[in-house]
């Protein structure tokens, strides 16, 4: 084929590929925005004894609150989580036999208990509520 039939075939296809391909590269699936939540309020829990050296949940609290230092356990943190959000965690470092807990809405989605690794994660695109 001829560099210039070779042009004039690319300059009929690309359009054509792009048209199609385009969509569905930028347009999320029905179904993970069906399985992005809704608006919700979550409880961080962290359980255990003694002085936990750091805290850290995600989505970060209020301002100021997105780490916490020396905190006494057990602790409790309740926010309201924003619509699409995907993913939360709590992680707490130190601390006397630490475990973790997140509730969200009342359901209890994740939990670690006393003596494991107090990081607690609930991803609502892997069989959320």
């Amino acid at each position: 084929m001829s560099k210039r039939k070779w042009k004039q075939c690319l300059a009929l296809i690309v359009p054509v590929i792009a048209a199609t391909a385009v969509p569905l590269l930028v347009a999320p699936s029905a179904s993970a925005a069906e399985k992005s939540p809704q608006s919700g309020n979550v409880t961080f829990e962290v359980t255990g004894s003694g002085t936990a050296i750091t805290i850290d949940t995600d989505p970060a609290g209020p301002p100021g609150q997105e780490r916490l230092y020396d905190v006494s356990l057990p602790w409790r943190g309740e926010f309201t989580v924003p619509a699409g959000v995907d993913m939360l965690q709590v992680v707490a470092v130190g601390g006397d036999n630490p475990g973790c807990r997140i509730v969200l809405d009342g359901r209890v989605v994740a939990e670690q208990p006393p003596g494991g690794s107090a990081h607690c994660i609930y991803d609502a695109t892997a069989g959320g509520r």
